[in-house]
């Protein structure tokens, strides 16, 4: 019996400690800057925001409407009625309806952004809560320089940015590439037009992710690299690497094959001629502001942290946003994007 009791009596020392340890963690969250929502059944619907705003050529907003439970779905509310108003440091920037469907409404933004301006949303339309955020243009990324190394499966971009590394910067890259033609030799003028009109398709660089570890810990953490989703296309986020007076940034992306697809031997060496199908590349790269990498780091998160559904739990499916009254976020950023190059 006594020995029972001791047992008992450990196990609620244990219960105990464990309630603390919540409590604690729970009182973190709730008292840090961050804002964090879970997902619970929506009886008034929502609107959805994602916006990178600061790129003088494709500066957009994502919008996407959540219907009430109870609504039927021929009063369902489109996107495109949303009314939106974005001001830089109090000055409204043109907005445009461009594209779309009954569920997401995508709007350009044009104006003459600069580091340091303080941007501001306000959305509104029948039947929704209105929503509103903040967001400020980050500072201007300076000189970049851009090298290229290889392997048999996947080709690395480096970047070094002029500047210190600094805790609180962040940083988001997409590699475009292109396929182009190189003549050498008497090439026959026939299959030179051919290759010279064939239409130019500029397409993203599929990231090869598995060359990077995303040690992700929690939203309030920095994590060195990851990837997320970015107006339906993937940008790897990265914080960079500490070097002597700059930051580097490494991109592995997916090897594209190139070489020889035409070639001709001739009796005369004047006869002689190869065509060769090669790539180009294109860097984009972005400095995000924080409510950025926060939200991208919160979808991945979610997306990384499966449970078995044997053990009877179910994943959290919090997330990050700065939109209030919403969900999503709005923020700023400035780019920079390299010249078309082979990077031999």
């Amino acid at each position: 019996m006594k020995s029972r009791n001791i047992i008992s009596r450990a196990l609620y020392m244990s219960f105990r400690a464990c309630r603390g340890i919540f409590l604690l963690s729970l009182l973190a969250i709730l008292s840090s800057c961050e804002k964090l929502v879970d997902f619970p059944a929506d009886e008034t619907g929502r609107i959805y925001i994602n916006a990178m705003i600061g790129d003088p050529d494709n500066s957009r907003i994502s919008v996407s409407v959540s219907q009430p439970t109870e609504r039927p779905k021929q009063e369902y509310i489109k996107a495109s009625k949303v009314r939106i108003e974005v001001e830089a440091d109090g000055k409204a920037l043109e907005v445009k309806h461009t594209d779309g469907t009954q569920t997401e409404a995508i709007y350009s933004v044009r104006g003459d952004f600069t580091s340091g301006q303080r941007l501001t949303l306000r959305t509104e339309v029948e039947g929704l809560p209105s929503v509103s955020a903040e967001t400020v243009i980050p500072e201007e990324i300076p000189e970049v320089r851009i090298s290229r190394s290889e392997d048999n499966q996947k080709c690395t971009f480096t970047l070094s940015v002029s500047e210190e590394l600094k805790k609180k910067s962040f940083f988001g890259v997409q590699i475009m590439k292109r396929k182009v033609y190189e003549f050498a030799g008497n090439v026959p003028e026939k299959d030179k037009y051919y290759y010279e009109s064939q239409p130019v398709k500029e397409q993203y660089a599929e990231f090869h992710e598995t060359s990077y570890n995303m040690e992700l810990g929690d939203i309030s953490s920095i994590s060195s690299t990851m990837s997320g989703q970015v107006h339906g296309q993937k940008m790897l986020i990265t914080t960079g690497l500490a070097a002597e007076h700059e930051t580097i940034i490494n991109v592995p992306v997916k090897k594209s094959y190139s070489g020889m697809i035409q070639s001709s031997q001739g009796p005369k060496p004047e006869d002689n001629y190869a065509i060769y199908e090669k790539y180009e590349y294109r860097v984009m790269l972005f400095r995000l502001s924080p409510e950025i990498y926060n939200h991208l780091k919160a979808r991945t998160i979610a997306e990384f942290s499966p449970l078995d559904p044997c053990l009877g739990f179910t994943t959290v499916t919090y997330t990050y946003t700065n939109v209030c009254d919403g969900l999503g976020f709005f923020g700023g950023v400035t780019t920079y994007a390299s010249d078309w190059n082979k990077f031999e």
